[in-house]
């Protein structure tokens, strides 16, 4: 039986935008909207239709929830794909999202994974699939089982948990594929490509007759290629390694490049330690890396920068990035601060 509870909590908050189970669901819908409804505060609407935490992108709608060492998590959208990258806050618009990759088990990008998997639970929503690091899945059990043991409910245990290593792939709606690529961090770590399939006829069928081809194919005879176009990387926590050595090529021909910024001041510590030295030691990568190597992402359609330490203002951020990259990114690069912009 559904449990009405849960059900009118998630109906108000927005989250239930798939649909629950049967026609008792259906009941407590219509019951719902036959009730008076009490006068409320003008809103802009437009507003929420127009998806105002987004950032669009090109074809993409993004969601760049980041800030360095609290929280990460990026949303990204397109016809039919819907997928998050790390979650280390299960706020209300990564809720929604049922494909979850996660890039390494730093605590600010993976947190927020069993909230997320629970108030899927609590919101009458199919449990989401979390692709993770092999290395991940035994301690993200225990954990669960910890959740699960100190709330006094099993179903947090049910985690669809996948490991996805450097030779594996996974199909996501929309048809894109993601294939993971190895990152520079100080725990291991990876990062993901996501690639658009799309068909296309075979050389040696052009120019022959739809009905023909249309025969063949019944018979079982391949008539189509299948092509992959890279169109979106996201790099989690790295060092700038990863982009002098790709490991696959891909990560520089995408449409939209989606990779951490933590460091973006010229300070030098009291111990002669420069900004610079600090993010490489830790991990990270510095604004003046991009700038000093402007020539690597020429083929890159857009840059999405994220993860800035919470040091910097917003303000502080804008003014340094563009006030330091050549004239050759300026264009193509965007600035992930909505997380700053919304706690500020």
């Amino acid at each position: 039986m559904l449990c009405l509870r849960h059900l009118v909590r998630c109906k108000l908050v927005g989250l239930c935008n798939e649909s629950t189970q049967g026609p008792v669901a259906a009941r407590l819908y219509t019951n719902l909207a036959l009730q008076p409804k009490p006068r409320a505060k003008q809103v802009d609407m437009s507003r929420i239709m127009a998806g105002a935490d987004y950032m669009d992108i090109e074809q993409f709608r993004v969601y760049p929830w980041s800030i360095s060492g609290l929280e990460s998590c990026i949303l990204v959208q397109k016809n039919g794909l819907s997928v998050a990258f790390d979650m280390g806050y299960a706020f209300r618009e990564a809720v929604k999202c049922q494909h979850v990759l996660i890039s390494h088990g730093h605590i600010d990008h993976i947190s927020g994974l069993i909230s997320h998997a629970a108030r899927r639970h609590l919101c009458c929503m199919r449990p989401a699939t979390y692709y993770v690091p092999g290395a991940l899945i035994e301690p993200l059990k225990m954990v669960a089982s910890a959740y699960a043991q100190m709330h006094a409910n099993d179903k947090i245990n049910d985690i669809d948990l996948k490991a996805l290593g450097l030779d594996d792939e996974v199909n996501l709606p929309g048809g894109y594929i993601a294939k993971p690529f190895s990152t520079n961090h100080r725990v291991p770590s990876q990062g993901y490509l996501l690639y658009k399939q799309s068909k296309q006829l075979k050389a040696e069928f052009v120019g022959m007759p739809s009905a023909e081809i249309n025969a063949l194919h019944k018979k079982g005879v391949p008539v189509h290629d299948v092509l992959l176009t890279p169109e979106v990387a996201y790099t989690g926590d790295t060092n700038f390694d990863v982009f002098l050595n790709p490991p696959n090529p891909d990560l520089l021909r995408v449409k939209l490049l989606i990779t951490e910024t933590t460091y973006i001041d010229d300070c030098v510590d009291q111990n002669g330690v420069t900004s610079m030295t600090r993010a490489r030691d830790r991990g990270h990568i510095h604004i003046q890396e991009f700038v000093d190597n402007e020539h690597l992402f020429r083929n890159v359609g857009n840059l999405l920068l994220v993860h800035f330490s919470d040091k910097y203002s917003v303000g502080y951020i804008h003014e340094r990035v563009y006030g330091l990259l050549p004239p050759s990114l300026q264009g193509k690069v965007h600035l992930g601060t909505y997380l700053k912009d919304k706690t500020s």
